[in-house]
């Protein structure tokens, strides 16, 4: 299959399938093992996979697993062989409805939560992630989004770039079962085919993005998902709405202290820009106005701030009058 050689195994001897795996030169850890023995007393069958001689990782490619049924899974016990003492997983979840973690616990980010800091030009975003990871012990699942898309979104955006860029295609030599291979677009487009079947390209679907940092012990059950009570939107924008050290407005002195008791006073305005923006109400008859906010975007962290001083043409204008007056004179 591709640049791997691939052997399905299936045993009712735990031991057995651990000397196959360490005969072809597969390293199987101590704490391992008792999950291989796990999973062959549960009936579960093995997709052994490894480069071909030659092959380098260069080679390597994703590899697609369907299996008929509803049961909706992850195996994480096979995930712990290897990893460290935490491994990050971002899961995408395309159905019909919001989906979660059954048997971890689950969170979102309130965006009420979220701070924006200027000094640091960005959220605390990845803080409140980490401290409700920690809180859980690293064993609890984000739901990051969850929007109703059209498949045909998501199609277009991978249709649009070259599909030799991210697939390589199935020479005739690895498709086995005489197979006549496929090119990289083929390849693609069965990709497209099981994450959307037919069924399912007359509305939208719902995707689901999930994400979790586990610790190495949260690994010890597999990944069981279920529908969500909550069957709401979590967009994957967040607005900001909070911040802290937002840059000082500029100190503007009054460029027409003779004007103050005027009747003619000029009119204010409103001037904004990405990631943050000045305010000017309107002037009272007889007043100057001036006034900026700053706003946090979500966006763009640096802000630029602009001022609008609107009074400055109702001065000119006053100011050619008198030089017209002593004109006259």
């Amino acid at each position: 299959m591709g640049p791997y050689d691939t052997v399905q195994l299936q045993s009712t001897n735990p031991t057995a399938l651990s000397d196959w795996l360490t005969a072809n030169g597969f390293a199987i850890p101590a704490d391992v093992q008792p999950i291989i023995a796990a999973y062959v007393q549960e009936g579960f069958d093995f997709l052994a996979l490894k480069l071909q001689p030659g092959q380098g990782v260069q080679a390597m490619r994703p590899v697609r697993v369907t299996s008929s049924g509803a049961s909706l899974s992850l195996p994480l016990r096979m995930v712990s062989a290897g990893t460290g003492a935490t491994v990050g997983i971002t899961l995408w979840v395309v159905s019909q409805g919001r989906y979660e973690a059954a048997n971890f616990p689950n969170f979102t980010i309130n965006p009420s939560s979220l701070v924006w800091d200027w000094n640091l030009e960005t959220s605390n975003y990845t803080t409140l992630q980490q401290q409700a990871e920690s809180a859980a012990n690293f064993a609890t699942w984000q739901t990051e989004s969850s929007l109703d898309i059209s498949p045909y979104q998501v199609e277009n955006s991978v249709l649009a770039d070259d599909a030799s860029n991210d697939y390589l295609p199935i020479p005739e030599s690895d498709a086995g079962d005489g197979g006549a291979g496929e090119t990289a677009d083929q390849v693609r487009q069965d990709d497209l085919a099981a994450v959307f079947p037919s069924s399912s390209s007359q509305g939208t679907v719902r995707i689901t993005r999930m994400r979790a940092d586990l610790a190495h012990a949260a690994l010890a059950n597999d990944l069981t998902l279920q529908a969500s009570s909550d069957q709401s939107n979590v967009s994957n924008i967040y607005q900001v709405t909070q911040s802290i050290n937002a840059p000082a407005c500029p100190a503007i002195p009054n460029p027409c202290p003779p004007c103050s008791g005027s009747s003619g006073g000029s009119s204010g305005g409103t001037v904004g820009s990405q990631g943050g923006g000045t305010t000017t109400g309107p002037a009272q008859p007889g007043q100057q106005s001036f006034g900026c906010s700053a706003v946090p975007s979500e966006e763009h962290g640096g802000a630029w701030l602009e001022l609008s001083l609107a009074g400055l043409l109702g001065l000119s204008v006053v100011r050619a009058r008198r030089r017209r007056n002593k004109a006259a004179r």
